[in-house]
């Protein structure tokens, strides 16, 4: 819990000082409904991409170690949201803008990807 406390506080100091020393614009929209569904929606895309060819070819299974349960769900997400929240602000938030403003977007979205894989090489 305390690594993706720490995520979190990570990914919002970045934000924060890019806010206030590049000047840059928040662009947090009013009405977050629709863009927060759609980043749910091919977020969870992605991940079916990634997990159900092998599960479908055989080359991997999924199972349960533990009982599922809705309690276990909630208490699962609540755990590991805050890392996911800091990661997205510190790769793709107002960093990654200021970044493509300076190097351009291909240099940009290249070093935030190869950063993003460094940090999850021990998953």
């Amino acid at each position: 819990m305390f690594s993706t406390s720490a995520s979190l506080v990570s990914g919002l100091i970045a934000t924060g000082a890019c806010w206030l020393l590049f000047t840059e614009p928040t662009a947090l929209d009013t009405r977050p409904a629709r863009p927060l569904l759609l980043g749910f929606g091919l977020g969870a895309l992605a991940i079916a991409l990634s997990v159900v060819p092998p599960v479908l070819v055989g080359a991997q299974t999924l199972s349960l170690n533990h009982e599922w349960s809705a309690a276990r769900a909630a208490l699962e997400f609540l755990a590991l949201a805050p890392a996911g929240v800091g990661e997205e602000l510190l790769l793709r938030g107002l960093a990654l803008q200021a970044l493509r403003r300076g190097v351009g977007d291909v240099p940009a979205i290249a070093a935030s990807s190869a950063l993003f894989g460094v940090l999850h090489l021990t998953n």
